[in-house]
C-alpha cells in the first residue's frame, strides 16, 4: 500500500525494508517507549534499577522471551534465585503464593495484564 501511495508510512518494519521498497524512507524515531517494571507483594522491597538487585536474596522471576530481562537479570540476580515463567500470569501467581519475591517484565506487558 505504501508503494502504491495509498498510505503514507508503515510502523515496525525491519531496518532493511526500504532496500526492497525504495519509495519508503526510514525515520529513526521510536513509535513507542517501554521500560521495565518490578512487581512485588512485600511492602519492604524497594528497588532503584537493575543494580539494586545485586547482593540480595530475592527470588526474581520474569517471562521467557523478554530480552531486557534475559540480558540484565543474570548479571545481578544469583542463578539459584532467578526463575523464568511462560506467562505473566504465572509470575503473578508465584508472587501471590510466596514462591517469588519479585516479578519483572516490560512496562507495556505488566500494565496491560494488570488492567
Amino acid at each position: 500500500m505504501s508503494d502504491s501511495g495509498e498510505i503514507d508510512g508503515e510502523l515496525s518494519r525491519i531496518s532493511s525494508y526500504n532496500e526492497i521498497h525504495p519509495y519508503v524512507i526510514r525515520v529513526e524515531e521510536p513509535h513507542w517507549n517501554s521500560g521495565f517494571l518490578a512487581v512485588a507483594v512485600g511492602p519492604t522491597i524497594k528497588l532503584q534499577g537493575w543494580k539494586s538487585l545485586k547482593n540480595t536474596d530475592y527470588t526474581v522471576n520474569y517471562r521467557r522471551g523478554v530480552k531486557g530481562c534475559e540480558i540484565n537479570l543474570p548479571e545481578v540476580v544469583k542463578p539459584e534465585k532467578l526463575e523464568i515463567v511462560d506467562r505473566t500470569s504465572h509470575g503473578y501467581k508465584k508472587l501471590l503464593i510466596g514462591w517469588a519475591d519479585i516479578y519483572i517484565g516490560s512496562e507495556m506487558g505488566i500494565v496491560s495484564t494488570l488492567k
